[in-house]
């Protein structure tokens, strides 16, 4: 936003949004939290926004003016139904975010519940189930924007993060973020990690998308206003750079966690690769489905 000037009247809006900051300090909430949090909201609102733009102008204006409309008819016909449409999203963003607030809410209270238990020694702590990371991206895709265009490689690249997003939930984990042309994917163990990146590639074939490279390392990682940081992230980060086209490679932490936990895999060893930014070479391995039998 345009920061506020002296000779500037203040709107409405922005007093309501100083008096909700000011809130928020009365119930203990620090000048640095609310800077942390207020940027996250910042730049997830301005994809939600920019998104909604997106689908509006491709939409709505795009067949309207396709179908011989002129733009001073085009702003007249399309008003009622951008407002109709904001109405829309507004209330599907806030319905998304309830429930998601309210699973995040009741994972914390059974996380606390856990530590709790641990403490006073009711409940042993669960050291063999570390959470797995996931980076996938289309290989190629540079030389893809040269041969079919931008407009076309960005639709793929939209198609892509769908495939990904769709199988990261259907193991029980999810998209920390996208990163253009590739996902960063979070799971609650090696096996899920595993079985999502594999589904992926292949599902990503069927739809005739690019061939995709997939590097998944298993470890603590640190949360932090909805990212995710640590040597885990920085490991999956590299061996998927130095994983081929439809290849899936995993650390041996991850290959140890996953065959323990999961039937219907296997690993070919590769021996220890060269990392940019690890002092001792990494064990690494292919990861594939199990022969049948």
């Amino acid at each position: 936003m345009p920061p506020l000037s002296a000779d500037q009247p203040l709107r409405e809006d922005d007093a309501e949004f100083i008096w909700l900051m000011a809130e928020c300090r009365q119930l203990g909430a620090s000048v640095v939290g609310m800077e942390r949090v207020l940027r996250v909201f910042g730049q997830s609102a301005r994809r939600c926004v920019d998104t909604m733009r997106d689908l509006f102008r491709g939409e709505v204006e795009e067949p309207m003016l396709n179908a011989g409309l002129s733009y001073h008819h085009l702003f007249e016909v399309a008003a009622t139904k951008r407002l109709a449409l904001q109405r829309i999203g507004f209330r599907m963003l806030f319905l998304l975010q309830r429930r998601m607030l309210e699973e995040a809410v009741f994972d914390n209270i059974v996380g606390r519940l856990q530590d709790a238990l641990r403490e006073h020694g009711l409940e042993p702590g669960d050291e063999d189930s570390l959470p797995a990371v996931a980076f996938a991206d289309l290989s190629g895709f540079t030389g893809l924007t040269r041969e079919i265009g931008d407009v076309s490689a960005a639709e793929k690249a939209a198609r892509f993060e769908a495939i990904a997003q769709r199988l990261s939930c259907a193991f029980d984990g999810r998209i920390v973020k996208p990163l253009g042309d590739g996902v960063m994917m979070l799971f609650p163990d090696a096996a899920s990690a595993v079985q999502a990146s594999l589904s992926l590639v292949e599902q990503s074939r069927l739809d005739e998308l690019p061939p995709v490279r997939v590097g998944v390392a298993t470890g603590q990682v640190v949360p932090r206003d909805g990212d995710i940081f640590g040597r885990t992230v920085n490991l999956a980060a590299r061996v998927s750079a130095v994983a081929g086209p439809s290849q899936t490679l995993v650390c041996l932490n991850t290959r140890a966690a996953a065959e323990a936990a999961a039937r219907g895999l296997a690993f070919q060893g590769l021996g220890a690769v060269s990392l940019k930014g690890f002092k001792d070479s990494v064990p690494l391995f292919a990861a594939q489905r199990a022969a049948a039998g």
